[in-house]
């Protein structure tokens, strides 16, 4: 017996093959079985007339702003997205800059969060594990949350310490 069946729907299997209509069994959270005519499930969902694919990737996201206080992820599944990748425009919520004013950090006062969790991208990234998220979060640390981090906005080059 599945924990879930998927019937009738559609099916894009990602490999560039046709698509084909069948049904989807799903025990343990894993596909355990794609054909047709699959029966015996705990909960079944009838998607005739609707296609099932697998979870979309947004490659350039912000989902790390908004993780620790919306850890539901609520608009990325609504769109069939499982998978975001947060950090590639050099931009991330930690390391906090070294000369910051927590009371005046977006990331800090924005999500009512303490300048503990974004003191240090480990910190951070301790916290998001923590997260009971809706759909996952990957995150490059920005190269611009870094250099604030080491040497503030001072608009110079970097000494050797730094």
């Amino acid at each position: 017996m599945y924990d879930l069946l998927i019937k009738n729907g559609t099916i894009l299997n990602g490999t560039g093959s046709p698509s084909f209509y069948g049904d989807i069994g799903i025990l343990e959270g894993k596909i355990a079985r794609i054909g047709k005519g699959l029966e015996g499930a705990k909960t079944v969902i009838d998607a005739t007339g609707l296609t099932v694919t697998p979870g979309f990737i947004d490659s350039h996201s912000h989902s790390d702003n908004a993780v620790l206080e919306f850890p539901e992820l609520l608009e990325k599944i609504e769109q069939g997205i499982t998978t975001s990748i947060a950090g590639q425009c050099g931009s991330s919520p930690a390391p906090i800059s070294r000369d910051a004013d927590p009371a005046t950090v977006p990331q800090v006062a924005g999500f009512g969060k303490t300048t503990d969790v974004y003191a240090t991208a480990g910190t951070f990234l301790d916290a998001m594990k923590q997260v009971p998220a809706g759909s996952n979060t990957a995150t490059f640390i920005g190269h611009s949350a870094l250099r604030k981090a080491a040497m503030g906005m001072d608009n110079r080059k970097p000494t050797e310490a730094e």
